[in-house]
């Protein structure tokens, strides 16, 4: 988890401080429609994709751990990337619901890792259960369900975040 968190803590280190320089520099207090806080856009949206996509990354003989990193960071960054595109000012309606789409689903993803890293049953790896011949009963523990529910409702809130992400990029275009 060290360099997929250093990486993120750099480039939102990085992005922070030119906005701070930005505001105190003259330059003003930058907009969302500058080219600047169109490209702060983008960069956040190709996070925001990168982490939906992270999954094929994943090698299926490799250790999940690694992906799972990469997911969280990138979605963690795509919402530091979007609140800095947006400058702190929220008036777009259909910008606001995707944006606080965007917070539950960081948050949702949140407590799924806490589940996870609680979880009984998640503590054995995939290579031990790969190499054994027999299948063997897991007991399902309140935790699990728990991570399930939470899970649900992870993928449920993205799903609302690319529709009203979407919606605003489209938005954007047509005016």
């Amino acid at each position: 988890m060290q360099r997929p968190l250093v990486v993120a803590l750099v480039i939102g280190s990085l992005l922070t401080g030119y906005f701070v320089y930005s505001l105190f520099r003259g330059v003003g207090f930058l907009d969302a429609r500058t080219p600047y806080g169109r490209f702060l856009g983008v960069l956040g949206f190709a996070a925001l994709v990168g982490a939906l996509l992270s999954h094929f990354w994943e090698r299926p003989s490799t250790d999940r751990s690694g992906w799972t990193d990469w997911h969280n960071v990138l979605g963690f960054l795509s919402m530091w990337l979007i609140l800095l595109h947006s400058h702190l000012h929220f008036g777009n309606v259909v910008a606001t619901i995707a944006f606080s789409f965007l917070l539950v689903t960081v948050l949702s993803g949140g407590l799924v890792i806490r589940a996870t890293r609680t979880s009984p049953s998640s503590s054995s790896s995939s290579s031990e259960l790969a190499g054994q011949q027999e299948v063997r009963a897991v007991r399902v523990t309140p935790i699990d369900v728990r991570r399930e529910r939470l899970m649900l409702l992870h993928i449920a809130v993205t799903v609302g975040l690319i529709t009203f992400s979407l919606f605003h990029i489209l938005a954007i275009w047509y005016y």
